[in-house]
Formats: C-alpha cells, structure tokens, sequence
C-alpha cells in the first residue's frame, strides 16, 4: 500500500467512526410509562377483539344467519359501551 492509499484508509475510518457516534447519539430515548403502555394495549386488543368479532358477523350474514350475526354486533356494542365508562 502506498502512502496515500494508507492515510485514506485511515480517513474513511475517521469518518465512519464519526457517523456511527452521530447516528448513536442522535437515537430518540423517548420512553413512556408502564401505565400508559399497559392502557395502549389495552386498546389495541379491544379494538382487535372488536375487528374479529365485526368480521365473523359479516361471515355469519353471508352464510344466511342473519340472527346470529346480529347477537354478535350486539356483544361488540356491549363491550364498546362496557369499556367507554
């Protein structure tokens, strides 16, 4: 290797140290409670569970039980109203 080739070596390294410190230091650290993470996935399996039940009553309705499929958006409508207050 010659010279040059040695001290561009030894550039290219430099600046790759220094974009790995940048991109480390520049890491958002945001963190949240438990608590608040708790009530997130709360929600987010409500509005799972709410999603199914939604698409198996639409399943049910095609299948010709339209009776069945009322009970269900009407269990989905309790749990909406149960989990609101």
């Amino acid at each position: 290797m010659t010279p040059l080739e040695i001290v561009g070596v030894i550039a290219l390294g430099g600046l790759a140290g220094r974009v790995l410190a940048w991109l480390l230091k520049s890491r958002d650290g945001a963190v949240i409670s438990v608590e608040v993470a708790n009530q997130q996935i709360s929600e987010s399996v409500r509005d799972a569970f709410q999603a199914g039940m939604l698409c198996a009553a639409d399943i049910v309705t095609h299948s010709g039980n339209e009776e069945l499929a009322g009970d269900i958006r009407r269990t989905v409508q309790y749990v909406r109203t149960a989990n609101d207050n």
